[in-house]
């Protein structure tokens, strides 16, 4: 099913007024991280929605951030969403994004990663980034259908 065919998923774009609609979803992807992380289970254990909030909030005074919703209208609910964001010097990076796993054969993912790429491509970014955790190396083929690849593993003490 096209995402065009789908009457029940809305698309919602907007900026820093949207975030508190994902903490629901943000806090599944923490679980989901916890579960599969190697090293850092704990720090996904204290982990919480208002640091990322205050995090992202911060980032966005030096430049812009966007974010995209899915919402299930015949469900009311929100299924998936992608935070983004353009630093000052022109830096693109997908901060964050996640789809519930009963809705990923509907190419929510899909319609939300291709639409902070273009928004990226819009305001002519130099570079885009997104960070994958350890762990969660099953997300990788989903972003080499967008040209993402690994270029730096960065390490970090426990």
């Amino acid at each position: 099913m096209s995402l065009s065919q789908n009457k029940n998923i809305k698309y919602i774009i907007g900026e820093e007024e949207l975030l508190d609609s994902i903490q629901s979803l943000w806090e599944e992807l923490n679980q989901h991280h916890k579960e599969r992380s190697p090293y850092f289970k704990e720090f996904y254990s204290i982990n919480i929605f208002e640091n990322r909030k205050k995090g992202l909030l911060e980032k966005s005074q030096g430049g812009r951030l966007r974010v995209h919703l899915a919402k299930d209208i015949s469900m009311n609910k929100i299924i998936g969403y992608c935070v983004s964001s353009i630093t000052d010097d022109g830096i693109g990076e997908i901060d964050s994004i996640f789809v519930q796993k009963e809705y990923r054969k509907l190419n929510v993912g899909d319609y939300l990663m291709s639409s902070a790429l273009s928004w990226m491509n819009e305001n002519k970014v130099k570079s885009k980034i997104i960070g994958v955790v350890s762990g969660n190396e099953e997300a990788l083929g989903f972003y080499k259908k967008y040209n993402f690849y690994s270029s730096t593993i960065i390490l970090k003490e426990k």
